[in-house]
């Protein structure tokens, strides 16, 4: 790209990707929405993880706020405050799982591990991105008595594995769908094609949201579905981040940029080199 060998391409979101690429002049760098959202997934099919109590215990033990703003400077990322990205329709201001290591010990002693728990071992993909964040977060429930084997892997082992629901926890992150309850079905209904943890805790609460059809109504009960799924802590919302488009100053895009769903920018007819 900075040789000019290609025109376009999905950039970094990291800080120290930015600041070194923003130094090239003849670069576009485009932050827009479509957030790429993360959140930790716990397989409730897998012991312990059954038990609420250490998801509790794990979701507490993670500094996600030091991990966010580690990577990312803050007009890039921000905090969730729901399983919904605060672009998607239907998002409700739920809250955020607070970082309390100490809370974190007393529930797995409540649990009735006093003396420390081991998580049965789970499969991470080998992409940067994913790898300081899944080492970071083995690190943390390190330190709470939390054992986590992690194996990397490429992408087409890792996918089937989170797909199919063989992983015990799950660090992932993508492009949400616009519409709320599209998401909410798709990710924790028992029958969604996303469903990584196994819950299946909100199914008639969701089955009763996509039937209504009065507008106030329906969102009443997506934020009924979003506390519920948010105190089943079976995924804990991390962060939303901008996503990176960058080009070279010859491209003209032939439209205004303000977010995409398929990650990359669209290249339309009106696309063009100048």
């Amino acid at each position: 790209l900075v040789n000019g060998d290609i025109h376009m391409t999905i950039g970094e979101a990291d800080k120290n990707w930015l600041k070194r690429m923003s130094k090239e002049e003849d670069l576009i760098i485009q932050a827009t929405g479509a957030y790429n959202v993360s959140s930790l997934h716990m397989n409730v099919g897998i012991p312990p993880l059954d038990d609420i109590l250490v998801r509790k215990a794990i979701a507490h033990a993670i500094d996600f706020d030091s991990l966010r703003k580690s990577l990312y400077d803050e007009d890039i990322a921000v905090p969730l405050t729901s399983v919904l990205n605060d672009e998607a329709y239907g998002h409700a201001d739920i809250g955020r799982v607070k970082y309390d290591p100490e809370l974190s010990k007393e529930l797995l002693a409540e649990a009735g591990y006093p003396n420390g728990i081991k998580i049965p071992k789970t499969l991470t993909p080998n992409v940067n991105s994913y790898i300081t964040a899944n080492s970071f977060i083995q690190e943390q429930l390190r330190q709470v008595g939390i054992e986590v084997p992690m194996e990397q892997v490429d992408l087409p082992t890792w996918i089937p594995a989170i797909y199919g629901r063989e992983n015990s926890i799950s660090y992932q992150s993508g492009i949400q769908r616009a519409h709320g309850i599209v998401q909410l079905h798709r990710v924790w209904h028992s029958e969604g094609n996303a469903n990584f943890t196994g819950y299946s805790g909100s199914d008639e609460l969701l089955e009763q949201a996509e039937a209504e059809l009065d507008e106030e109504k329906g969102l009443e009960l997506y934020k009924q579905a979003q506390q519920e799924i948010f105190d089943a802590y079976v995924s804990i919302p991390v962060h939303a981040v901008k996503q990176i488009n960058v080009r070279r100053k010859e491209v003209d895009l032939g439209y205004d940029l303000k977010g995409t769903g398929v990650y990359a920018a669209p290249i339309y007819e009106t696309t063009d080199l100048k």
